[in-house]
This record gives C-alpha cells, structure tokens and sequence, in this order.
C-alpha cells in the first residue's frame, strides 16, 4: 500500500509542479516567447525552459515517492512517467501529422484562454520536445530519488 501511494504522491506533486511552472513559463515569456511570429509553432526557449521545469518536477515527484513508498514507489513512477509520457507525446504528434488543413496564424499577441483554446487546436511541437519531456522527467526522478536512497542508507 505505501508503495502505491508513493507513486502516487509523487505524480501528484510532479503534475501539480508542471502545470504551476508551465504557467509561470507562459506568464513570463509572453505569447511572442511561447510561439514563433504569426503562428503556434513553439518556440525553442519555451520548449527548452518546459522541459527543465518539467525535470524538476520530476525531481521533485521522485522525492516524494523515494520518501513515501521508497525504491519500488520510484520505479513504478518512472515507469508511469515514461509510458504516460510517451503515450501522450504519440497522441500529440498523430494529431499534428493527421491535419487536412494547414494549422491557422496566430492573430493575438495577448495570452488569453481563447489563444490557448486555437493553441491547442493548431500547436506544432517539434518531436524532440514531445518525446524528451518524459525521457527527461523519468531521468531526472530516477537520478534524485536513487541519490536519496543512498543518503538515507548511509550510516550517520
């Protein structure tokens, strides 16, 4: 039971860190830092700064599960991090690859719920980003919690 809850704790707290840090990327960039002119192609610097975001949550995920549910609550988040991960990035591209019509321009330099609502309906992420956010997010779980499991063993 506690290591479920450790992996469960620990995807909390990593989905709550992302979408917290995703926002204060957005916020923070603007919409002419998070897409290229006059579309919703993502730009380098957002997909770069979401993915490190991303591997601090994680990080901070596999803290919580290494210290709830220990080795094994890890390895069942990486794992959940690696799949879900994959999963989506697998939907998200066949969705940008099955488009009939080319994606709209983006027409609004404002970030409002009804950019990111066309956003999301005409975003065009790169394959690196898509596919390393969970490579990077389980990685960076593994090493952290790995190195805590040492620290907690050794003896004082």
């Amino acid at each position: 039971m506690r290591v479920v809850l450790g992996g469960v704790a620990g995807w909390v707290v990593s989905a709550l860190l992302v979408v917290l840090a995703t926002a204060g990327a957005m916020m923070t960039l603007g919409v002419d830092g998070i897409f290229e002119p006059g579309s919703f192609r993502s730009t380098g610097t957002f997909e770069a700064a979401s993915t490190a975001l991303g591997a601090f949550a994680a990080l901070a995920g596999g803290v919580v599960a290494q210290l709830v549910g220990g080795r094994l609550a890890t390895a069942m988040l990486v794992a959940v991090m690696l799949l879900g991960g994959t999963a989506s990035g697998i939907a998200a591209w066949r969705a940008q690859e099955a488009r009939t019509e080319p994606p709209q321009p983006r027409t609004s330099s404002v970030l409002s719920a009804e950019l990111l609502t066309q956003a999301e309906a005409n975003s065009q992420r790169s394959a690196a980003y898509l596919f390393g956010m969970p490579v990077a997010g389980a990685l960076g779980a593994a090493a952290l919690a790995a190195a805590i499991a040492r620290l907690i063993r050794r003896p004082a």
